[in-house]
């Protein structure tokens, strides 16, 4: 993966909001293809399956995945997710 400067990124580990469903599981999805580990973000509790199973396609490339529950229009919640992942 590289940076918008083209130099090689020391990236390994990636938090996509939404990445339960959507273009936030697709980013996920690219991104753990591309050799990063990902934290997958929810904001309610029904969207714990989707979630998990973005977990899982992303555990398929063989990369680490883990989900947490973020409100990213609330500081505290983001505050958490980060050190929790």
């Amino acid at each position: 993966m590289t940076d918008p400067s083209g130099t090689a990124s020391e990236l390994r580990v990636a938090i996509v909001t939404g990445s339960d469903s959507g273009i936030g599981r697709a980013t996920a999805v690219a991104l753990a293809r591309a050799g990063l580990d990902i934290g997958i973000t929810r904001v309610q509790d029904h969207e714990e399956a989707q979630a998990a199973s973005t977990a899982e396609e992303v555990r398929s490339h063989g990369r680490r995945a883990e989900v947490a529950r973020l409100d990213a229009g609330h500081l505290d919640s983001a505050a958490g997710c980060s050190t929790s992942t």
